[in-house]
């Protein structure tokens, strides 16, 4: 019996020996990194009261930090909170249905009132599935719709952008309205290629329809640069207009411009009537909005990619129009027309019962493209870890993040750490803010969890320099680790 008591005194008298003198090894060890991202900080000319800085285990203890608990503007890596609480309420498998319905007769191959699609809400609603779409429509054999091609968008409310987005408006793709009823990342695609010189450049517009009208004046020329202009204004016809001017060099590669529209429901309409006439089947009426009847028949239908695979689109490429439309279809489970509003109360209320109060983050729009959103480095650190632990839905939600080396936005970035971090980048430039957020695996095979926020207040002229900081941080803490 002695002896039993003496041989636990021992063991538990050397486990707290073993304890003691590691945790005095991690504190050196924690103060080296600290100094050396001191370091880091002074080469790259960072000032420290700008940078929010957390590091910690999957158990949120914090390896290191700087201004932690203070909030900063985080530009798109709030899209990583809008990418964890869409995964946890929609789940990452649910599949949105779009389609075409109608209470008219057919007769003789003949639709003899309107046609009306349905929109679910899908963000990725593009050319392929619009095709699939009409393609089985047209096995319905019907070959002229005599009546309108309505689109019904009423699954979502008519605000197309929100006023919680910067002021300016721009024509760029990232800054795409939303609709229910919505298309090709409501962007279009502008092909310019030069021919001969002194000729029109050939300006190609994809997907074509009615709702583009082009106005191309871009010359091709014998040298010079391979830059032309190209505006989208909204046009006094149908849609909008894609103006193109000035000039190409006959040695240039083909350009693609991407544009954004500003009505979409009726793009989509446009489009939808253009794919069915390439299958042969006429619409006799025009392109509008409406709700289609209570009743009406389904005629043809298309399913959405997976959630998950829509949110790896968000993550990966930072875009800012399928963060709102997913958020507006978290709205859309309880309430039609869905508000952005709403999906981001659902958001906010989901932060509440995760357990951080506003003081850490405040969230008010879930693409980042705002100036209202304010986040601490150790709150964002705690959600990233407690979605790490969240196994229905974290192998989904890592997979959608930026991989160093790889692809998305940080394929040109950490290429010496390739696949040992993946991480959400965001930028405001004019605004100077830059971040970063996400998961690192160290050499000994630890997982840590990491944000990195700098507030400059004014445009960052040099964003590579902080972002090559923010690399060399990375590289540190990974060597220390």
């Amino acid at each position: 019996m002695m002896f039993s008591l003496r041989l636990s005194f021992i063991l538990v008298f050397s486990f707290f020996i073993v304890s003691f003198f590691d945790s005095i090894a991690q504190g050196a060890t924690n103060s080296q990194l600290a100094s050396q991202i001191e370091k880091t900080l002074k080469k790259y000319k960072i000032d420290k009261s700008e940078l929010g800085l957390w590091v910690g285990n999957s158990q949120s203890e914090t390896i290191t930090s700087v201004n932690a608990t203070r909030a900063f503007q985080p530009a798109s890596i709030a899209k990583v909170i809008t990418a964890g609480v869409v995964l946890k309420l929609l789940g990452p498998s649910v599949k949105l249905k779009s389609k075409l319905v109608s209470n008219s007769p057919e007769k003789a191959g003949k639709l003899s009132g309107n046609l009306y699609f349905v929109g679910s809400g899908d963000p990725g609603f593009v050319s392929e599935k619009m095709w699939y779409l009409v393609n089985e429509f047209r096995r319905n054999n019907i070959t002229e719709i005599e009546g309108d091609l309505v689109i019904d968008d009423s699954l979502f409310d008519d605000v197309r952008i929100s006023s919680s987005r910067e002021d300016s408006r721009v024509d760029r793709a990232y800054d795409a309205p939303v609709g229910a009823a919505s298309f090709n990342w409501n962007s279009v695609n502008v092909f310019v290629r030069p021919t001969r010189p002194g000729e029109k450049a050939q300006v190609t517009i994809d997907p074509e329809s009615e709702y583009i009208e082009l106005v191309n004046n871009a010359k091709t020329t014998n040298g010079g640069d391979c830059q032309v202009n190209v505006e989208r204004t909204r046009s006094s016809k149908i849609g909008d207009m894609i103006r193109v001017s000035g000039s190409i060099s006959k040695d240039c590669p083909e350009k693609v411009i991407y544009k954004n529209i500003t009505n979409p429901p009726i793009w989509l309409g446009f489009n939808l009537k253009s794919f069915l006439l390439q299958r042969g089947i006429k619409v006799g009426g025009t392109v509008k909005t409406g709700k289609a009847p209570n009743g009406a028949r389904e005629l043809a239908f298309v399913e959405s990619e997976p959630l998950r695979l829509q949110v790896e689109n968000m993550m990966k490429f930072s875009n800012n129009y399928i963060a709102e439309m997913l958020t507006k279809l978290l709205a859309a489970q309880t309430k039609s027309p869905a508000s952005l509003d709403q999906g981001i109360k659902v958001i906010q209320s989901e932060l509440v019962q995760l357990g951080f109060s506003k003081a850490e983050i405040r969230f008010e729009n879930p693409s980042g493209l705002t100036l209202e959103n304010a986040i601490s480095p150790s709150a964002l650190g705690r959600f990233l870890a407690q979605t790490q632990k969240d196994f229905s839905t974290f192998a989904e939600f890592l997979s959608s993040f930026p991989v160093a080396g790889v692809d998305g936005t940080l394929k040109s970035r950490l290429n010496g750490f390739r696949r040992q971090v993946r991480a959400k980048t965001g930028l405001m430039k004019n605004a100077g803010i830059v971040s970063l957020a996400g998961y690192m695996k160290t050499q000994s095979d630890d997982e840590l969890t990491f944000v990195l926020m700098y507030n400059h207040r004014k445009s960052i002229s040099d964003v590579s320099r902080v972002w090559q900081c923010f690399d060399d941080i990375i590289a540190d803490i990974l060597k220390a680790s």
